[in-house]
């Protein structure tokens, strides 16, 4: 066995992970026949069966998710500001700066 790494692309990934998802070979098969490991063979499954439910998720959905939680966090941005100026304020009125 040589020391380097195979590098293979997401095309080949996805290739031998959907022959797995398929079930028409086992993964010891393909791992035969394509010369790769099972265990790859099995995380490019997992990963695809994982990842899939992605590819038909609402975007629309999930931008207004997005949008609220930005929403959230520009309210919590002011009320530290706010807080902020008051200390401030006082802090100069307390030191005669003011």
């Amino acid at each position: 066995m040589s020391d380097t790494r195979t590098a293979y692309t997401p095309e080949y990934k996805a290739k031998m992970a959907i022959l797995a998802v398929k079930e028409t070979m086992t993964i010891s098969e393909i791992s035969s026949k394509y010369e790769i490991d099972p265990s790859q063979v099995c995380r490019w499954k997992k990963d695809l069966i994982e990842k899939s439910k992605d590819l038909f998720e609402d975007k629309r959905k999930k931008e207004k998710n997005d949008d609220k939680e930005k929403e959230k966090i520009i309210e919590q941005l002011y009320k530290q500001v706010w807080k902020l100026t008051v200390e401030n304020d006082w802090l100069k009125k307390k030191s005669g700066l003011a």
